[in-house]
């Protein structure tokens, strides 16, 4: 249960960050001192970018606590923006709730290492799959070659990376919108042509 508490004294948003990656549901807060007419929440997610989770929120209240429940999320960070219009402002706490996300580690990559279809290595913090038995490839050294580039939204999402094997039905994400194959696909943007293997969704 990460939180964070202690006086914030300040008029407009407080930020909450971790080095370590948890799913959060809900954040929490108590004035105490000045008027909060409306609060956003937004939170920071794995690509490094802040998105919002609620907007407008009505607060609770003086002196009671405000919560705000939300889908669950992987974050490192959650940030309140306050608005509290010609007032002072005083949140006595700021509390996050939510369970660390176990994400599995990856060995690093080896050359000497025989790899297997299936097998996924960490090489300069990106995370491959091997896609037939290999040695002594360096992973990202070809988009065509033996390791496809793994990646996830927060909320499972693939990720489109040149290298990665897609087929007919995959959904992935790329440059902030959301596409489907319609068939086997490997080193084809999505958006680059109409007449490709991917269409809006």
């Amino acid at each position: 249960m990460p939180h964070a508490g202690g006086p914030a004294e300040h008029d407009g948003g407080s930020d909450v960050t971790t080095e370590t990656a948890f799913v959060l549901d809900e954040v929490s807060w108590t004035n105490t001192e000045g008027t909060v007419t409306a609060a956003d929440v937004l939170v920071r997610e794995a690509d490094g970018g802040w998105h919002e989770v609620a907007t407008d929120v009505a607060p609770a209240a003086y002196g009671e606590s405000t919560t705000v429940p939300f889908d669950p999320v992987s974050v490192t960070g959650v940030r309140l923006v306050l608005s509290t219009p010609g007032s002072y402002l005083k949140v006595r706490e700021v509390t996050v709730l939510g369970e660390v996300a176990a994400a599995p580690e990856l060995s690093a990559w080896d050359a000497g290492t025989a790899y297997s279809a299936g097998d996924r290595v960490a090489f300069h913090g990106v995370a491959f799959e091997a896609t037939w038995w290999t040695r002594d490839v360096e992973p990202g050294s070809s988009p065509w070659g033996s390791w496809q580039e793994i990646a996830e939204t927060s909320d499972g999402m693939a990720v489109w990376t040149e290298s990665r094997i897609f087929t007919a039905g995959d959904v992935v994400e790329h440059d902030g919108a959301r596409y489907e194959a319609q068939w086997w696909t490997r080193n084809q943007e999505p958006g680059g042509s109409k007449h490709g293997p991917w269409v809006s969704v």
